[in-house]
């Protein structure tokens, strides 16, 4: 007897009842998962005898395979959005670059550095990976490491040519 998840009537009527569990909220379509990651608000659905997120499936179903190395992403930056003109391909590097342009990385909400800098103006360093650092705080850092490591070196050569080691 043949599995039934081989079965494409199988397919329709389970994603008929994916379909039927979701919701308009403006023009995105919820899907409301029992399933839903509380941690990250993805949908969570089963397919086949696994579970995958909602907004994958219906990619796959709608458009076609997800090529190795690339995410489906949201446009409207809603997770537990299922509706497929929402949806688009990118890398992990689009994805996060899409963040950063939309101001939802958590730590760009936050305006000053642990020790009260602000990361503004002068005072603001973005390095190579595009996180925003205090200049401040990073030449404190530098000066503390030169004191530790290089002027107690510097000293002691100094002591020793004057005691004529």
């Amino acid at each position: 007897m043949a599995s039934k998840y081989l079965s494409k009537n199988y397919d329709i009527i389970r994603l008929q009842e994916i379909m039927a569990a979701c919701h308009f909220d403006g023009e995105c379509i919820i899907h409301s998962s029992p399933y839903k990651n509380k941690r990250n608000g993805y949908a969570i659905v089963s397919w086949r005898g696994s579970l995958i997120r909602a907004h994958r499936l219906i990619y796959q179903q709608m458009v076609g395979e997800i090529p190795a190395g690339k995410f489906v992403c949201h446009i409207c930056d809603n997770r537990g959005c299922v509706n497929i003109k929402h949806l688009f391909l990118g890398t992990q590097k689009e994805n996060m670059r899409d963040a950063v342009l939309k101001g939802r990385m958590a730590k760009q909400q936050k305006t000053h550095c642990p020790k009260g800098h602000p990361y503004a103006g002068e005072n603001l360093y973005i390095d190579k990976n595009g996180a925003r650092n205090c200049k401040r705080c990073k030449s404190e850092k530098r000066k503390a490491y030169h004191r530790e490591n290089y002027i107690p070196k510097r000293q002691d050569r100094a002591r020793k040519l004057l005691e004529g080691e």
